[in-house]
């Protein structure tokens, strides 16, 4: 007669996340949250978006916990490096950036779900639980705010990801050779968006461009009825920075 030993099943696999954070309390504490409240384990953490992708393809993880602003390269475009992958792990961005902008951004580069940290920790366990189950998430708001765009509703000035990601630089300070660095492409590249960002947001100079994007970025102001929304619009060819270099990104960068 077999042993009860013999006979028992290991316990299943909990589901591995890894966190790209660039703020270490931030990443402490949903570690803590996925770790003590979900049952889950985080097998990796970075704070750049060349860390986060190798952590990824090293550990392999069920679930990566992305922000946007990252201490090197951006969390939208780690997201699409981290979709290409032949294993495909879930993407769950979670950042202070505005919903209005980012969610629909987030989806369309592959994230399965979006949440603002503004939310308590009842809402991020449950945003990570359907994530996991291969649901999508975004909030009830968001959610209304895309179908009534897809449904051809309001008039809507339309940015490129990079462009939006230009003008999220300018909001935090940083200078024309700075977003170049951080972003990775050359500074010529980014006079190209500036140029066209004063175009399409219908400001007059670099100065009130400036004015615009600290206003969105630090106070969440934009004029009335105008919302920024995902862009089928061609970029323009970019140049690439050398590689190698790893400027640090300068200090007083939003979360």
């Amino acid at each position: 007669m077999p042993s009860i030993m013999s006979s028992s099943r290991p316990p299943p696999a909990r589901p591995r996340v890894v966190i790209v954070e660039d703020h270490a309390i931030t990443a402490d504490y949903f570690a803590w949250v996925l770790q003590a409240k979900l049952g889950l384990e985080v097998c990796g953490r970075a704070v750049d978006a060349r860390g986060g992708l190798r952590q990824v393809e090293q550990e392999r993880p069920d679930l990566v916990i992305v922000d946007l602003t990252l201490a090197q390269g951006h969390g939208l475009e780690l997201t699409k490096d981290i979709t290409r992958l032949a294993f495909q792990p879930k993407v769950l961005v979670v950042s202070a950036h505005d919903e209005a902008i980012y969610a629909e951004r987030a989806l369309e580069a592959g994230a399965t779900g979006y949440l603002r940290k503004t939310h308590n920790t009842a809402v991020f366990m449950d945003a990570v639980r359907r994530v996991l189950a291969g649901l999508n998430y975004v909030s009830p708001e968001v959610m209304t705010q895309i179908l009534h765009r897809r449904r051809g509703q309001g008039g809507l000035v339309e940015l490129t990801d990079r462009e939006v990601q230009v003008l999220e630089g300018m909001g935090q300070g940083r200078s024309t050779k700075e977003i170049a660095a951080f972003l990775g492409i050359d500074v010529g590249t980014v006079e190209t968006y500036r140029s066209r960002l004063r175009e399409k947001l219908g400001v007059a100079n670099s100065d009130a461009l400036r004015m615009y994007a600290f206003q969105w970025v630090h106070l969440g102001v934009r004029p009335p009825g105008l919302s920024i929304v995902q862009a089928p619009a061609v970029a323009p060819a970019e140049v690439r920075a050398p590689t190698g270099a790893s400027p640090q990104a300068p200090s007083g960068s939003v979360p």
